[in-house]
């Protein structure tokens, strides 16, 4: 009877330790809604947001170039830029002294940024007479906000190491960016930058005045300064005619001693 009751007693402490492994692995299951407080889930694991990521300048590797009569000239892009030029292009008070030292002050409102960098070179020789026309691709999330026709900025390093700043054009958009054209008399480094304000590309004066893109008067109101300009010859000539008859006048008094009407002249 006493073997029994042990046999029993040991199949009871078996189940009691088997219930009781079970539910520790019960309560460590992820799905578990009991879990410890602390202890993160696969699913609550923080991911890095890849949208954070900043947006940098594409490097530019091409282009088409044309002499100042439209012959192709072949161009060469390097793969990468020195080092020392990309530290003085992502450093935006040296791109701002760049602009300034040119001529260029923007207005604190205007955002300025790099698109694209590049160093270009002619491997045949002598830049052509005139120099070249360049039409530029850059691509990226950085062109996302220019549109054709907007005015952007070419920061050139010449062979002295100053920098000087040309005007190029946006001449086409697409879905992978845009293409910049812009006249070189030499080749080098260059940066792209566009300089934005509320969403719209800035046109910058050399005296430092930031404007927006010229719009045309509308024919009303060209109308109204054409009726203008008829308005002011009409008073124009009255007032002449006016004047001349008094002239006469004074003319006539002279040579009579009597005064005459200024009008009439009697």
């Amino acid at each position: 009877m006493a073997k029994r009751m042990k046999r029993i007693l040991a199949i009871a402490a078996v189940c009691v330790l088997t219930l009781s492994m079970g539910t520790a692995v019960f309560a460590a299951s992820p799905i578990d809604p009991d879990i410890p407080d602390g202890i993160e889930t696969p699913d609550e694991t923080e991911k890095p947001d890849e949208t954070d990521k900043p947006s940098k300048p594409v490097t530019i590797v091409g282009g088409t170039a044309v002499d100042k009569d439209g012959n192709s000239v072949t161009v060469k892009y390097a793969a990468d830029v020195a080092e020392e030029v990309k530290e003085i292009l992502k450093d935006d008070e040296q791109v701002r002294d760049i602009l300034e030292n040119n001529g260029y002050i923007p207005e604190d409102k205007g955002d300025i940024t790099v698109i694209g960098v590049g160093d270009i070179e002619l491997p045949e020789g002598a830049m052509p007479e005139g120099g070249i026309d360049l039409s530029i691709p850059v691509t990226g999330d950085l062109t996302n906000d220019l549109n054709e026709g907007d005015t952007v900025y070419v920061l050139h390093q010449k062979h002295d190491g100053t920098w000087e700043v040309l005007e190029g054009k946006v001449s086409s958009k697409d879905a992978n960016g845009v293409v910049v054209d812009a006249h070189f008399d030499s080749l080098s480094p260059i940066a792209i930058i566009k300089v934005m304000s509320d969403g719209k590309a800035v046109i910058m004066d050399k005296d430092g005045e930031n404007k927006q893109p010229i719009i045309p008067p509308t024919q009303d109101e060209v109308d109204d300064e054409t009726d203008k300009d008829d308005d002011a010859k009409t008073e124009n000539k009255a007032d002449n005619k006016t004047e001349s008859g008094k002239n006469t006048a004074a003319k006539a008094e002279n040579n009579s001693g009597v005064k005459l009407s200024p009008k009439t002249g009697k």
